[in-house]
């Protein structure tokens, strides 16, 4: 009963997946024109963006809840220095592209032959991924589906308002695509209004020891400039306490002046940036001395860091980091 139920599903969602592609909102949107779904049940708040307009990559993202959300903010303000592979792998949303056949999950596959699918051609093969921060990218689950099937069944509605009605919205000065259910009427809306997105707020560490505080005072400053990150090695690892394959990060410092490594060492998943950053500072500082400068463009990072840095008076500098992603570079064709 409840596999043919999860069939019933996948079928609803293939049926309004199609219904989808056949508006072709990609000749009209392109990815930063925004759609958000505010659904009632569940009670949730979901950012669309419609990938194709350049003619690459066909697909729809969708972003639910504030956390992901902010994500692709990220994404869409991206001008320190991050690499478009680091960005991709901060986000969190559901994605169904439109790809070759070869592309498509084995699962998927088998679900498409279950239920008797044609998709003829290259480009036509739908497939859906699911994209969760410090994990590699997977297959969507039965719960995601079902969600799914909910913003894709009014992701239609507003695209088609938007489309076949000529629903006017200003994109480049702020506004969104909104469709939203109107309990006094009981009807759903489509309208076109302004919606922030909170930029997110990252975590900031202090140093409260002021024992420790007074002994890193005494400590002198040495002619060293570091370039610190933190980066993803796309590289899948299986831990039997996550759902998926966790996609290991590394920390990476760096003499900014002489490319020698200081430090390089994989992350484990509880691992928090700021915190791993404090205690290399820390340790380094008791050891040598306090750095001059750090080069640093991992938001996480400098979030962490900025108020250490401003209290001991060490300028921390927001910039791509070459010789890090020549270093990465590196390591990842070793793997």
């Amino acid at each position: 009963m409840q596999a043919k139920k999860s069939l019933n599903l996948w079928r609803d969602l293939y049926e309004v997946t199609g219904n989808l592609k056949q508006l072709a909102p990609w000749e009209y949107l392109w990815d930063m024109d925004t759609i958000i779904i505010l659904l009632q049940k569940p009670k949730t708040i979901t950012l669309c963006s419609i990938m194709g307009r350049n003619g690459e990559c066909y697909g729809i993202s969708s972003y639910i809840g504030s956390d992901a959300m902010q994500g692709f903010d990220m994404l869409a303000k991206n001008d320190a220095g991050l690499t478009t592979e680091f960005v991709m792998m901060e986000q969190t949303c559901l994605t169904v592209y439109w790809g070759d056949r070869e592309e498509v999950p084995p699962q998927q596959k088998r679900i498409i032959k279950e239920l008797g699918l044609k998709f003829r051609g290259r480009g036509n093969w739908p497939y859906f991924i699911s994209y969760k921060r410090k994990y590699i990218p997977w297959p969507i689950d039965m719960d995601e589906v079902d969600f799914l099937l909910k913003i894709y069944k009014n992701l239609f509605m507003a695209l088609r308002a938007y489309i076949e009605k000529k629903l006017s919205v200003d994109f480049i000065n702020g506004e969104h695509l909104i469709r939203q259910y109107d309990k006094k009427t009981k009807l759903w809306l489509n309208y076109a209004a302004p919606f922030d997105i909170e930029p997110r707020k990252y975590p900031s560490l202090m140093l409260t020891d002021e024992l420790l505080k007074q002994r890193l005072a005494k400590r002198k400053k040495i002619r060293v400039d570091f370039s610190i990150d933190i980066s993803y090695l796309d590289t899948p690892i299986k831990d039997q306490n996550c759902p998926r394959p966790i996609n290991p990060r590394i920390f990476v410092v760096m003499d900014h002046k002489t490319g020698e490594v200081i430090t390089a060492q994989l992350l484990e998943y509880e691992d928090e940036e700021a915190k791993i950053v404090l205690t290399f500072l820390l340790s380094f500082i008791e050891q040598y001395g306090w750095p001059k400068n750090i080069h640093a463009r991992n938001p996480w990072i400098i979030g962490g860091i900025h108020a250490f840095c401003e209290e001991f008076q060490i300028k921390l500098i927001e910039e791509a980091l070459h010789e890090v992603d020549e270093f990465l570079d590196g390591m990842c064709a070793s793997f």
